[in-house]
């Protein structure tokens, strides 16, 4: 054996582990991901069920060292009057596909009760789109996010059937202070959410919406059925075309409310956008970060409630 051969593998370490973690993702971690040039959106779990923290938004790398800026992407709905508040895979898990910059989402025959009651079938599109960096700049640090739904009644329904569709969002846009959420066009219901110390924002726009609400990520859990098994209540509080006041939590998020009236087998589509600008490391920032991150590896930032 050549006498070099261990003290060559010890020098090589350093760099094999440093490789592994600049490299390493987390398949575990997400149902799946879609990427825009160095953007990546991942679904954690069953898309759209019940579960707390179900989306992630990273610049920079699919990795636990990236800047994580969303929590939670839900799709809620309840079939009238009287029936309570579900997600959308809380009865029924979607066929999904993750292509490119595009994952899609296909529920068919879903909803509660029997056939020919209030079922519905449904597809999401959801398109992620890098913003380009500024002049200058190295790492993009903003991203838009676009979701397209097309809600059907089925075919088989007895009658028409008064809908409601809601799709709440939770960000975690970097930052130490709190969020505050500000109307920017209330009939569009269009919004923006500021870290309160960084210059991170949130734009959101719910086109079309009739109600809308800030609130923390956990009460709109709570009323749109994601953290209940399915049993949430109640419509969402401010009415479009009209301004809520500025509103600020560390834990905030915001919701929007279609109500739709649908005949056996006609369609609705709705959408809905965000975009994010968060500032990210440069690369020298990242090789920092990538040396000692392996420490802070089961200390990722979950926000309980």
């Amino acid at each position: 054996m050549n006498s070099h051969t261990p003290r060559r593998a010890a020098r090589r370490l350093p760099l094999i582990l440093a490789a592994m973690l600049a490299t390493a993702t987390l398949p575990a971690w997400a149902q799946g991901t879609i990427s825009s040039g160095t953007t990546f959106l991942q679904f954690v779990g069953t898309p759209f069920s019940t579960t707390a923290g179900n989306a992630n938004l990273l610049f920079g790398s699919p990795s636990a060292f990236a800047t994580e800026n969303l929590f939670r992407m839900g799709w809620s709905y309840n079939q009238g009057p009287a029936t309570s508040n579900r997600p959308f895979s809380s009865l029924d898990t979607p066929a999904a596909t993750y292509s490119g910059n595009t994952a899609t989402f296909t529920w068919t025959n879903a909803g509660a009760g029997t056939a020919g009651f209030a079922r519905w079938n449904a597809t999401l599109v959801v398109t992620l789109t890098e913003i380009a960096p500024t002049p200058g700049g190295s790492v993009p640090g903003a991203a838009r996010v676009d979701s397209q739904l097309t809600f059907t009644a089925a075919a088989a329904n007895a009658g028409a059937i008064a809908y409601n569709v809601f799709h709440d969002l939770d960000f975690d846009i970097a930052g130490a202070g709190s969020d505050t959420f500000r109307v920017l066009n209330n009939t569009a219901v269009q919004g923006r959410a500021t870290d309160a110390v960084s210059s991170t924002y949130a734009e959101f726009v719910g086109g079309g919406a009739t109600r809308y609400e800030f609130n923390t990520g956990a009460a709109l859990r709570t009323k749109l059925g994601a953290t209940s098994g399915g049993a949430g209540t109640g419509n969402l509080t401010t009415l479009a075309g009209t301004s809520a006041s500025d509103w600020a939590s560390t834990d905030g998020a915001v919701a929007f409310q279609w109500a739709r009236t649908l005949a056996p087998g006609e369609s609705a589509v709705i959408n809905s956008s965000f975009t994010i600008n968060s500032p990210v490391p440069e690369p020298a920032s990242l090789l920092l970060m990538l040396g000692g991150g392996a420490l802070l590896l089961g200390a990722r930032r979950r926000r309980a409630g």
